[in-house]
């Protein structure tokens, strides 16, 4: 359902953000320059493509762009897009009810700072418990798309994704060298003491 506009002698794309039938937002993004995006003045901050997703899915993407989501959505992965980059959050406040029926949210925010600050405000606030970090072979789905990936590529990403973990949680392979050479020292070591 993607629209054109054109206007003042530039072309936009037209992303209608649309909820139960209901158009809730619009963004539109010149097709020449990236940077020329804006959206409708006082439009309700929401995630797009809700009207794509199946009910009676449990698992969902979120994308940090539009093209992002359909590119998901053309490999066959239910996919949302937040509405204005990775550090502008308030579409959680207006989707909180509709993205509590997932159980399981891959956050596919892009491989740059912004989108990696992003993602783990998102999946902060989201809950560590459900959400994965998803990481594929380029700055984003679509670029990844451009540079060749196919379906299988988008799938498996998706089962490669991981939580992400808290910065006080350390892996035990960060201590089993100390431990295993306490509990069976080298012969040229000297004994630990026994009580």
């Amino acid at each position: 359902k993607i629209g054109e506009q054109v206007r003042d002698g530039k072309t936009f794309a037209v992303f209608p953000y649309l909820r139960e039938g209901e158009l809730v937002n619009a963004k539109y993004r010149d097709i020449a320059d990236k940077r020329g995006m804006r959206q409708e003045a006082g439009a309700e901050p929401c995630l797009f493509g809700w009207h794509l997703i199946d009910p009676k899915t449990r698992s969902i993407a979120i994308t940090e762009g539009e093209i992002d989501a359909m590119t998901l959505h053309q490999a066959g992965i239910q996919a949302l897009s937040v509405n204005a980059g990775a550090g502008n959050h308030q579409w959680i406040e207006s989707d909180w009810e509709r993205l509590d029926r997932f159980s399981e949210i891959f956050v596919c925010f892009d491989a740059d700072e912004a989108g990696k600050k992003g993602a783990k405000e998102v999946i902060q606030r989201l809950g560590v418990d459900r959400c994965k970090l998803v990481k594929f072979g380029a700055k984003d789905a679509n670029q990844w798309l451009q540079d060749g990936a196919d379906g299988e590529d988008f799938h498996a990403a998706l089962k490669q994704a991981r939580p992400v973990d808290p910065d006080e949680l350390v892996s035990i392979a960060d201590f089993f060298g100390q431990v295993k050479a306490m509990l069976y020292p080298a012969a040229s070591d000297a004994p630990m003491p026994r009580l």
